[in-house]
């Protein structure tokens, strides 16, 4: 039996598409010409979260109502008892009916049996688990490393501030009522109006990014932290202290 892919929210379904038929998040990097999927685009994400924009179709998130991502099963876990007021990842925020979207199509996210690939920049070969979940944050803010090491780059981090909802899902088609409702309810605050932010590969894009991630940067580390300093224990930036800014 094929899957079937939902039918797209107005706010999200004139973004391009791979060559599988899915949706080219607002912040996928993209290589040659080519998504990468299996990479974060630190510029798009950190330009997309300060802006309060979703990490799927680029729109604004208004301030007020929560912002969502999904987690694989290990991964809630660790939030939901131990970082409920303060997580993070690398990925950035989605609208709700954004999340459970991708929830549902999104391989890994979408199978209980499904793993990550091997070149992963998060955890090559993770499993999902079998009980995964979509997550609520109050708010979110940037984590950015108190100060570099020598020989290291740490990269920003997005911080998620209080856990909100939690709702566990095994497969991804457990959440096609809750994706139909949200749509519903995103319809009243999801202004397609103004500009959406979205770049994919050409120069001038990515110069326009570039300088946009430059002048944010700037702006956002003169802010007061509102949180830390927090020590990573896990991954590749463990040991380096972060301070988390407001946005």
């Amino acid at each position: 039996m094929s899957f079937e892919f939902p039918e797209p929210a107005p706010w999200f379904a004139d973004l391009p598409r791979d060559s599988r038929g899915f949706f080219i998040l607002a912040e996928i990097g993209w290589e040659g010409g080519k998504p990468a999927f299996n990479k974060f685009s630190v510029e798009r994400t950190v330009v997309l979260a300060v802006n309060r924009a979703c990490a799927l179709c680029g729109y604004p998130m208004p301030p007020g109502h929560n912002v969502y991502r999904a987690f694989a099963q290990g991964d809630a876990a660790q939030i939901r008892g131990h970082e409920r007021e303060h997580a993070h990842d690398l990925a950035g925020p989605l609208h709700r009916s954004c999340v459970f979207y991708s929830a549902i199509v999104c391989p890994y996210l979408r199978e209980r049996t499904a793993r990550l690939g091997k070149d992963s920049m998060i955890a090559p070969g993770a499993k999902r688990g079998t009980l995964a979940a979509v997550f609520g944050f109050k708010d979110l803010g940037l984590m950015v490393p108190l100060r570099l090491p020598p020989g290291k780059f740490p990269s920003p981090k997005i911080a998620y501030l209080k856990l909100d909802e939690d709702i566990r899902y095994r497969d991804g088609d457990e959440l096609r009522d809750h994706y139909a409702a949200a749509v519903e309810s995103d319809a009243n605050i999801i202004d397609m109006k103004g500009p959406r932010l979205y770049w994919a590969d050409s120069p001038a894009e990515f110069d326009a990014l570039k300088a946009e991630f430059t002048e944010l940067a700037g702006e956002v580390d003169k802010r007061t932290p509102i949180y830390g300093p927090t020590v990573l224990t896990e991954g590749i930036d463990s040991g380096i202290e972060y301070m988390t800014l407001p946005i």
